[in-house]
Parts: structure tokens; sequence; C-alpha cells
């Protein structure tokens, strides 16, 4: 499901990462998300960190997705290693794009940047279509 068109403008994409290097954090289990913009020098896309936001804290379900849409009210994206259909509802629905990959940050930043969904996009797994739960992440 695509995005609504935000009215203001959102520089940023945020990503969920355990370690800082890849994409490789379920939405439901990140404490944090890491913020990118887009440098552009010499006229290339090039991603630079400029944030650590935290996310709110699990238990909320739904509301926990609301309050998330608002940290990142800025961003025109969000790409995570997994997450289930409740916060990608409330967050597509809130304007914010949402893409499910793996392996490295930079590659999956840049492709969004770009306007491409990330080289290494995943399906949408079970988890992110049966997932009904108090939006702690799965298991």
């Amino acid at each position: 499901m695509a995005a609504r068109q935000p009215s203001k403008p959102r520089p940023y994409i945020a990503v969920c990462s355990q370690e800082g290097y890849l994409v490789n954090q379920h939405l439901g289990g990140a404490d944090h998300v890491l913020i990118y913009e887009n440098a552009n020098i010499n006229g290339r896309v090039t991603p630079r960190l400029v944030d650590r936001r935290e996310t709110p804290v699990s238990g909320g379900g739904a509301g926990r997705w609301a309050l998330l849409a608002g940290v990142l009210s800025d961003c025109r994206a969000l790409i995570c290693n997994q997450l289930g259909g409740s916060p990608r509802t409330v967050l597509t629905g809130s304007g914010i794009n949402v893409y499910e990959s793996d392996g490295l940050i930079t590659d999956a930043v840049v492709d969004v940047f770009s306007g491409r969904s990330p080289r290494r996009a995943l399906p949408i797994r079970d988890c992110a279509t049966s997932c009904s739960g108090p939006g702690t992440g799965c298991g």
C-alpha cells in the first residue's frame, strides 16, 4: 500500500538497525530509529546520518504506532527488516512509505532517495500479515 501524499516536505528516511550498519531489526523490537538525509554531494545521492530518535515504548498497540508516526512526521519513508500489519497501516496512512529490507543501510537509503524500492526488498512475510500482538515485536 502506497502512503498518502504528505502536505509538507519530508526530507528524511528512518531506518531500524541493531548496530547502525545493516537493516536488520524488526520495527516492533526497535527502541530507536536512525534518521538519514540526502547530503547530495556533487549531484549524487549521499546518505548522511543526522539523528537517532527513540521509539514509543512497547505495549501500546495501535497507539504506539500513531505516536511513532508523529516522531517520524518529517520522514518520507521507514526501512526496517520486518513489521506487523498495524504499524504498516498507521504509518502509510500518515504519509510514510514503509519498506521491508535487509542488507546495508546505505544501499537501501540510496535506493529510496532515488525513488526506488530497496534493492534487497523483502516480501511481506507471515508476521507482517498476521501479527496481532501488543506492539512488542514478534514472539
